[in-house]
């Protein structure tokens, strides 16, 4: 996985309907890269494993840009919306070198 800042708009293939990149942990397999994105930052993940689920909800193993590798949980008793894992990054910037971009953490 390259080790990116920040993604241009023009990188992303957005298609016309938005809301289909949204990512249920359930969907995410083994190589996809994806982004859980929250309070302004978009977080680009490589997932590791497909995502399994267990008696206690959903797991997942990823890495980050970072090179970090973490374990995702999805409690099957969670009584929230869950994280928000979408297919490409979802907060845009504007840079004044760079023009609008997604910064990626």
């Amino acid at each position: 996985m390259r080790n990116k800042s920040f993604i241009r708009p023009s990188d992303c293939d957005l298609g016309e309907n938005w809301i289909d990149y949204y990512l249920e942990i359930s969907n995410i397999k083994k190589g996809e890269t994806f982004y859980e994105c929250y309070y302004g930052k978009n977080i680009q993940l490589k997932a590791l494993s497909d995502a399994k689920k267990t008696a206690e909800g959903w797991v997942c193993y990823v890495e980050n840009i970072k090179g970090e590798k973490v374990e995702l949980f999805m409690s099957a008793n969670t009584t929230y919306v869950g994280a928000n894992f979408f297919r490409t990054p979802q907060y845009l910037e504007y840079d004044e070198e760079k023009g609008y971009i997604y910064p990626i953490v």
